[in-house]
């Protein structure tokens, strides 16, 4: 028995989800020789079947897929509070590997979709990080026009023009709004 046609012709089936026949194909084998390799379960610890362990398989995709999912709606949340590109640049690229991880099944309308929504989300996130940074830019100038404001009272309070009550009273209503 040919061992690296065995291998091969398991991971055509079990991994690429290949159908017995393409297997055998693929590998050089015959048809009733895969079929039976895949009923003996040898290449598996616990004596799977083939077909148990591409179940087992696709279903640990299945669920990975999701995780993947949830991670990216997570860091597309992440990257729209954030002012760090890096958050930004880590939502796209697990988007575009998300895209890339085209199931057999996806027609290319379906990945149409996809992408159009990972453009959708990017330029969403882009939008919140310059909504972010004239938000940021606003609130410097504002404290940089408290602090000469502040400044202006101060140097009043010195020069007897302001009494310290008055100053202490400005200087509340500046910084709390009191």
């Amino acid at each position: 028995m040919d061992w690296n046609k065995r291998q091969k012709a398991y991971e055509l089936y079990v991994y690429q989800g290949l159908t017995l026949e393409s297997a055998a194909r693929e590998a050089g084998i015959a048809l009733s020789t895969i079929k039976r390799w895949a009923r003996d379960g040898r290449e598996s610890p616990d004596k799977l079947t083939w077909m148990q362990t591409r179940e087992g398989v696709a279903r640990d995709r299945c669920a990975l897929t999701d995780q993947m999912y949830r991670l990216w709606g997570m860091k597309v949340e992440r990257a729209m509070m954030s002012e760090n590109p890096a958050d930004t640049f880590a939502a796209l690229g697990l988007g575009k590997a998300l895209l890339e991880q085209k199931p057999k099944d996806e027609t290319a309308d379906r990945k149409q979709k996809r992408a159009l929504e990972i453009k959708r989300l990017a330029t969403q996130i882009e939008k919140q990080n310059l909504e972010n940074e004239n938000l940021k830019q606003k609130i410097e100038k504002a404290e940089a026009s408290a602090k000469g404001t502040l400044a202006a009272v101060e140097s009043l309070k010195k020069k007897g023009a302001l009494s310290p009550e008055g100053a202490e009273a400005i200087r509340k209503n500046i910084l709390y709004g009191k």
